[in-house]
């Protein structure tokens, strides 16, 4: 994302010289045009990218020289050579990357920052490292997830205690640099060629476990929540910690869900719930607890089209509204191999420990436990083979 093109040694420039094939953007061209020979041809590298390299593949006997900016193995499309072409002898000449650059003009010490690209990507892999805190955040943008967007996005979540630095044409004539706070970045604009900083100014405390009272609960029915104790246990019994994609059915008011995001920030979370009124208590919890990227699907469990549904590896059964003959075939079919699932039971103890063992699944007790007044709960597991 550097605006510039860095000085080429004469190695490099006697290899442009020798070639034919040449690849990059429009941008790239420009700052090397003078460079390439009479006989050059250049290769578009725009979306889709399955195109280009196609074409790259088609010249498989030619050597082609790609301009790209910064370290082609930071976030670059050097990765996807590298897999995509195990066979061919790769050449690379890194440069100081955009990330790098705003570091240096900053004064911030690079290995402090925990870098990551939203450049064509999903917001997931900032999620992370947001519910982690990290101190120092270097965010590739592109022109959907500019400045402004990030700043809008960490506000709705509340993490007011970030700042933002960015740097705008870096490496270049026009290079530029601005310090704000986050509602200042969301009502700014900026240049689609810019990279980011966040910067923490403070922690947010996160309890280990959630009190009770600080999660949104259903109006007149504030038990319809599973307790804290209860709620650690059961993230015990799903081996939260080593899961991938977790689905919390009938999730209420979402505990268990925002407990187990908590605690492994790069889990993907699905909720399934019947009752509309809980949609609402979703959003408000996950933004109380500054946790995104959790997806909430309203409706009867048995009666949702699961196929673009990720497959869970762990599974919450909160509620099942008596049909568990139904739901745990269902389960079957999409957890994934290994796969663990744990509910909680008052009355239903027989039911699932009989419709798990017709799966095939290997069940245990984990452990039976009762808070001051309310019932017995025996938390039950079962894992798919």
């Amino acid at each position: 994302m550097l605006d510039a093109c860095p000085p080429l040694s004469e190695e490099q420039q006697k290899l442009i010289a020798q070639t034919t094939y040449f690849s990059g953007s429009e941008r790239h061209k420009k700052w090397v045009q003078y460079l390439l020979p009479t006989h050059a041809h250049w290769i578009d590298l725009n979306p889709p990218l399955e195109q280009v390299l196609n074409e790259y593949a088609q010249k498989d006997k030619e050597d082609i020289i790609l301009f790209v900016s910064g370290d082609p193995l930071f976030f670059g499309i050097g990765n996807l050579l590298v897999n995509r072409f195990p066979e061919r002898k790769i050449y690379l000449f890194p440069h100081i990357s955009s990330i790098q650059r705003l570091c240096q003009i900053t004064q911030i010490p690079s290995h402090l920052v925990h870098t990551i690209s939203l450049h064509g990507r999903t917001m997931q892999s900032l999620d992370r490292v947001l519910i982690k805190q990290s101190t120092h955040i270097g965010i590739l943008t592109d022109k959907q997830h500019n400045p402004s967007y990030i700043a809008q996005y960490l506000i709705s979540y509340g993490y007011l205690n970030y700042s933002m630095w960015v740097g705008e044409h870096l490496g270049g004539k026009e290079e530029r640099l601005k310090s704000c706070t986050l509602q200042e970045a969301a009502a700014s604009s900026f240049s689609s060629l810019n990279a980011v900083l966040l910067i923490r100014n403070q922690k947010r405390p996160i309890p280990f476990g959630i009190p009770d009272q600080e999660l949104h609960h259903l109006p007149q029915r504030p038990n319809m929540i599973t307790k804290m104790p209860i709620r650690l246990m059961t993230l015990h019994a799903l081996n939260i910690l080593e899961q991938t994609c977790l689905w919390d059915i009938g999730f209420c008011t979402g505990s268990i869900s925002m407990e187990a995001k908590l605690k492994n920030p790069a889990l993907r979370v699905v909720g399934f719930e019947k009752n509309p009124v809980c949609e609402s208590l979703w959003e408000k919890n996950t933004q109380r607890w500054g946790l995104p990227g959790m997806t909430s699907l309203i409706g009867d469990f048995i009666e949702i089209d699961l196929s673009q549904v990720p497959k869970p590896d762990a599974v919450f059964i909160g509620g099942h509204g008596g049909k568990l003959h139904d739901m745990i075939p269902k389960i079957n079919t999409h957890l994934s191999p290994g796969g663990i699932v744990v509910i909680n039971a008052l009355k239903s103890e027989d039911i699932f420990l009989e419709q798990a063992q017709k799966q095939g699944w290997k069940t245990q007790k984990i452990t039976k436990i009762q808070l001051p007044e309310h019932q017995p709960i025996t938390i039950l597991q079962a894992q798919k083979p």
